[in-house]
């Protein structure tokens, strides 16, 4: 994979960018954000990429976690979610069947309803804390 990147980035980031999404995007977006993912020095990119292919073994890490978790996810990462859930009974996980990579793009009204219900949770809590 990287060695193909390093060879035609702008075919591979082509690719890439498409497949990010479920749900149909406008062409002038796409090219938009393959744009932006390009302004990243290509070198920067592989090491990036690297670390994130190269990614080991968290579990033990985030039984040691003592802050609110809210996990988000594509459904081909749902083995991801339930590892964490598993880890942290309490995280809240949410699993978006229907969208890619992009999850705030393929559903925005879903995630951003989750994210402030999250973010509304941590701010009610806190108020409990200091009163």
């Amino acid at each position: 994979m990287l060695k193909t990147f390093q060879a035609d980035r702008s075919k591979f980031t082509d690719g890439f960018v498409r497949s990010m999404y479920a749900t149909k995007q406008k062409e002038e977006y796409i090219q938009h954000v393959k744009e932006e993912s390009q302004k990243t020095p290509t070198n920067t990119a592989v090491v990036e990429m690297f670390n994130v292919l190269s990614k080991g073994d968290f579990t033990a890490i985030l039984a040691k976690l003592d802050k609110p978790v809210l996990y988000i996810c594509e459904a081909q990462l749902e083995f991801e979610a339930k590892i964490l859930q598993k880890s942290l009974p309490n995280a809240r996980v949410e699993v978006f069947k229907n969208a890619g990579h992009a999850i705030f793009v393929d559903d925005a009204e879903r995630f951003n309803k989750v994210l402030a219900e999250f973010s509304d949770s941590l701010i009610a809590s806190s108020h409990k804390t200091n009163n």
